[in-house]
């Protein structure tokens, strides 16, 4: 089993534990290794670095908190307020019209929630 890839990390553990493969050999993909293509698209509409922060501006003009270290394709380290997701890029950039009137700089990113 010298060189394969386990994607289940539990399973991982297991067979290094056992001595059947090296920790080098049983590498588990990161989740920024998630394919893009099939990822939504998402309103950014602000983003924090302390979670109540975010959380207050989330309660006054509404959307959604997600940490951005659970959303691959977003830069770790922030909690920002999201409308989203939405599977159709278009929809996502009409959406970003109608909240550029609350949110001054409101854009769309791509990213797969994990």
């Amino acid at each position: 089993m010298v060189g394969c890839f386990i994607r289940d990390a539990a399973l991982a553990t297991t067979f290094i534990a056992a001595g059947m493969v090296s920790a080098h050999s049983a590498e588990i993909p990161k989740p920024d290794k998630i394919a893009q293509s099939s990822c939504p698209y998402y309103v950014i509409l602000g983003c924090f670095v302390p979670l109540y922060r975010a959380s207050q501006r989330s309660s006054a003009i509404g959307g959604r908190v997600v940490d951005t270290n659970q959303v691959s394709g977003f830069r770790n380290g922030f909690y920002c307020i999201v409308d989203g997701p939405h599977n159709r890029k278009s929809y996502a950039y009409t959406l970003r019209q109608s909240w550029l009137g609350t949110v001054y700089g409101a854009y769309v990113k791509k990213g797969c929630e994990y």
